[in-house]
């Protein structure tokens, strides 16, 4: 009587175990492949809307149905899974796009030095992230205590998830009006698409020879923004490419930027 006792004390708590475990083991085992589909496909901010509201819907179904738990749990750690991958890549991104504006600022203005915020950037969020951590369980004890069940946690639970899908919303949209940076793969093939438009223009024009004789004009790499006055800047292609006759301010001259495209 004791042993069997003690044998389905021991099945309970396993099961128990195993159920809590489902979401974080998940998650580990699902980041490889997930990670490839961001990188390969992008669409980060869709990722992070998605992904709260499909962890408000896990906890509502936690709380209000009699599902076995295995299953909302099993789409939870989907959602850990999506989430981490599409919002850490998206601080990089976002922060890197702001230092090479930031760069490019100061070198046109009085040349700058480099800037670097990506560590600071990780070190707040790692920090936003602890403090929330150790903030959400006391505050899921005290409604617990407040409350006398675990409804009310899951409640609460659902009422962050949503809104984090409202900021990611918000983050969604703003994104897309700002030519969506977040989504990666498709405005990284618009910027490709229009660098080889006008690299080719750049190309044309000299072979063609416009404004300075037999030789037409030199194509540089830019280094750093021209200071030079007699420099019109109507000859500034894009941030990369540059049409001149000064060395002083670039690399070596380009005779065809179909090479530097190969070694791309």
């Amino acid at each position: 009587m004791v042993n069997s006792k003690l044998m389905n004390a021991q099945i309970f708590f396993f099961l128990v175990y195993f159920t809590i475990s489902i979401p974080d083991t998940l998650s580990a085992l699902l980041v490889p492949p997930c990670s490839l589909f961001v990188d390969y496909y992008g669409h980060r901010a869709t990722l992070l809307f998605i992904s709260s509201v499909m962890i408000a819907l896990v906890h509502l179904t936690l709380g209000f149905t009699f599902i076995i738990p295995w299953v909302p749990l099993t789409f939870l750690g989907l959602s850990y899974a999506f989430y981490g991958v599409a919002i850490w890549p998206s601080i990089a991104c976002l922060v890197t796009h702001e230092e090479e504006k930031l760069e490019n600022q100061n070198q046109s203005q009085s040349g700058g030095h480099e800037i670097k915020l990506l560590g600071t950037a990780y070190g707040l969020s790692t920090s936003i992230l602890n403090m929330a951590l150790t903030i959400t369980p006391l505050l899921a004890a005290l409604v617990r205590s407040h409350t006398g069940g675990f409804v009310s946690v899951e409640c609460l639970f659902t009422m962050m998830a949503g809104g984090g899908a409202l900021v990611s919303l918000w983050l969604w949209m703003r994104d897309a009006s700002h030519g969506g940076l977040l989504q990666g793969v498709d405005r990284t093939e618009e910027e490709k698409n229009q660098k080889e438009e006008d690299e080719e223009s750049i190309i044309g024009n000299n072979q063609n020879g416009h404004g300075h004789g037999e030789g037409g004009l030199n194509i540089y790499h830019l280094t750093k923004e021209p200071t030079n006055t007699d420099m019109d800047p109507k000859n500034k292609v894009n941030e990369n490419w540059w049409i001149g006759d000064d060395e002083h301010y670039f690399n070596e001259p380009e005779s065809s930027i179909s090479q530097s495209n190969d070694e791309e």
